[in-house]
């Protein structure tokens, strides 16, 4: 009887390891161009000014790829610096350095919020909605299959 249902069994097998999760990493696709500077995303703009009034940080850590703490960006590198514009509250917009006196603008847009992968607990579930109702059924059925 096992022989008659071990096929049935493979194929159950490969449907569901090709839900779990990958662990591998992956490249993160970027909506905009921009930097974080004290907690928040400011995305780069098109405006190129030259009048600044005074440093106010950096880039800590640049990636292409991932999300990183601290004063990250996905376009300059680590020391690329910020400076406060002339009239305007770093909380509108701020600057960033790309020449000899020529400097991007960049706009305030939201809360930076790090997901942090490694930090998720072990016992957190990630699975979808669908993959464990899935999960529960082929549990199920090869409880019946094998009384």
């Amino acid at each position: 009887m096992i022989r008659r249902y071990l096929p049935i069994s493979v194929i159950i097998v490969l449907l569901l390891t090709s839900f779990f999760p990958n662990n591998s990493v992956s490249a993160t696709k970027w909506v905009h161009q921009f930097v974080v500077w004290d907690g928040y995303v400011y995305t780069l703009q098109d405006e190129i000014i030259t009048d600044v009034k005074k440093k106010i940080g950096e880039v800590t850590a640049y990636s292409d790829m991932n999300q990183l703490p601290g004063n990250f960006s996905n376009v300059f590198q680590k020391g690329t610096n910020y400076y406060s514009i002339n009239g305007i509250d770093t909380n509108k917009s701020i600057a960033i350095k790309i020449g000899k006196d020529r400097y991007q603008v960049a706009d305030r847009e939201s809360e930076y919020l790090v997901r942090d992968i490694e930090k998720r607990s072990a016992n957190e579930n990630h699975y979808s909605s669908f993959t464990k109702h899935l999960l529960a059924f082929l549990d199920n059925l090869l409880k019946m299959i094998f009384k």
